[in-house]
């Protein structure tokens, strides 16, 4: 109620469930003062079943009386423009108790005006992020957990609720109940000698003994994080992770364990696996996560093994696949980022017709050629990054890259296309921002028709000297940047700046970088 902040502001308390928002929350609303001080008071529950239409619907019958067929036809802007008519100059409270999504509030606010007259809204949320978004530039109140007392005298409020609790309560009762009271703080009791890890395991073992709860899996993890850990029970793990663990001490314990049951191996910070490591050998593993192997050349042979692989994670390698990674049927995963490299006497072997199912993947680089100039014949469907290069194609790509909708960024260097002629057509490329072209020493023709990459933002040609007429771009007006490069002199003429006869299809670009060899 502080009269010299009169912005609209929102007040956020935030809080574990039960723990005590709503009541807080209550208390101010039905204050004396915070109801003298405000012309109108609204109160919504929200919580996560409410649809933003019934929550709208909701608030403008606590402003005004309106009938019920009437509110049941109004579109949600009618909605929010009568809540915000209705409360118009007045200053108001409005209660918005237990928020679960950002989305909600950012749709619910339209409805409050600001006209600084020092109006506020109280948001009561579970999540921190939810009250931050609601107002930056007010701190959340977010309440503290109980203390020992305080959880004590609220369990005897609800035991004794209209009766005089130290009076009623025996030392008995009073015993049984802290022990409840500490069952409530944390599920899972700590014992000696055994991680908190194993206890819940065990609980959770023995609550599906008794039938009281179904899992489809149990998972059983084990970590090893330093040199001198051994972690329990390895044999029996399900998964175990090393993280920045010495490569001799990998293997030790990977030998002398069995782990038939293995279904995921980790491991962080591995730099120098030897290439008859152990860890190559659990051909049952569902998961094989390995990061950092800067120094490894290739994989070895026994990879080949591992056919139930639903998700292989590799990165920053530098080494040669094995061919017979085409047995790993059962892989559900491709990283977001994939980059081929093939060398000149191992042409790119890639069945293209699967790539619309890696609908995860969004960076692609291909560096190689296809055999026999074959072409590509499709691309997974959500990229937004593509690099080709060296693919010596015979026929035009664009009519292939052009269906993507989502692709931002599309480089095409080193004799990607060998062919005379490229055609952007109307409508292809609608989400590209950066196009890349770099040797394409036959390209003779490129047009761009009308409606073609219209968010095209920045172009660079280099090395296409065969082009002798540049494509028309003046309906390109998103294109904020033009680099030509090593292009032919005759191409470079015609774009001069105000005497060269092509020059009105680039006058509308702000930057221009045109260089001759």
């Amino acid at each position: 109620m502080d009269q010299q902040q009169q912005r609209l502001c929102v007040i956020s308390i935030v809080g574990i469930g039960g723990l005590g928002k709503t009541t807080l929350a209550r208390k101010l609303y039905l204050d004396n003062a915070v109801s003298n001080h405000f012309d109108k008071r609204i109160w919504v529950t929200v919580s996560q079943e409410n649809s933003l239409m019934g929550l709208l619907r909701k608030m403008l019958e606590e402003v005004r009386e309106i009938e019920k067929e009437k509110l049941e036809k109004m579109t949600k802007n009618d909605l929010i423009e009568m809540i915000n008519g209705s409360l118009g100059t007045h200053r108001f409270l409005i209660v918005l108790d237990d928020i679960w999504r950002e989305d909600v509030w950012n749709q619910m606010q339209r409805s409050f005006p600001n006209v600084n007259n020092g109006s506020r809204v109280l948001i009561t949320t579970r999540f921190l992020n939810v009250a931050k978004e609601a107002d930056p530039r007010s701190t959340p109140y977010q309440l503290p957990l109980l203390n020992d007392d305080e959880s004590m005298k609220l369990l005897l409020k609800k035991a004794f609720p209209y009766e005089d609790a130290e009076a009623n309560c025996t030392s008995e009762l009073l015993d049984i109940g802290c022990r409840l009271m500490q069952k409530c703080e944390g599920f899972i009791p700590q014992k000696n000698m055994k991680t908190m890890e194993d206890t819940g395991e065990a609980i959770l073992e023995e609550l599906i003994q008794r039938s009281l709860i179904h899992l489809r899996k149990i998972c059983s993890s084990q970590v090893c994080s330093n040199e001198n850990d051994q972690p329990t029970y390895l044999a029996s793990s399900r998964r175990v992770a090393f993280h920045n663990v010495n490569d001799t001490k990998i293997n030790e314990i990977s030998r002398a364990s069995t782990m038939h049951g293995l279904r995921t191996l980790m491991a962080f910070g591995l730099l120098y696996p030897p290439i008859d490591s152990p860890i190559f050998r659990f051909e049952l593993l569902r998961v094989l996560d390995l990061t950092e192997l800067t120094s490894v050349q290739r994989l070895p042979k026994e990879i080949e093994l591992m056919i139930h692989l639903r998700y292989l994670r590799l990165v920053g390698v530098d080494f040669r696949l094995p061919s017979s990674v085409g047995n790993f049927q059962s892989l559900e995963t491709v990283l977001l980022s994939l980059f081929i490299l093939a060398l000149e006497d191992c042409p790119l072997e890639i069945d293209t017709k699967d790539f619309p199912f890696h609908n995860h993947l969004l960076s692609l680089t291909l560096f190689g050629f296809w055999p026999k100039g074959g072409a590509i014949s499709e691309f997974p469907t959500c990229l937004t990054k593509l690099e080709l290069g060296d693919s010596r194609l015979e026929q035009d790509p664009m009519p292939k890259l052009e269906r993507l909708q989502y692709l931002v960024t599309l480089e095409l260097s080193q004799n990607v296309y060998l062919g005379k002629t490229m055609v952007c057509s109307t409508g292809g490329l609608p989400s590209l921002k950066s196009l890349f072209i770099d040797t394409m020493p036959n390209l003779e023709e490129w047009r761009v028709e009308r409606g073609a990459m219209p968010k095209l933002a920045f172009l660079k040609l280099i090395s296409c000297e065969m082009l002798k007429v540049f494509p028309d771009l003046q309906h390109v007006m998103s294109l904020q940047e033009l680099e030509l490069r090593h292009m032919s002199q005759e191409l470079m003429l015609s774009l001069q700046r105000e005497a060269g006869e092509d020059w009105y299809k680039i006058q509308h670009v702000p930057k221009l970088t045109l260089e001759e060899w």
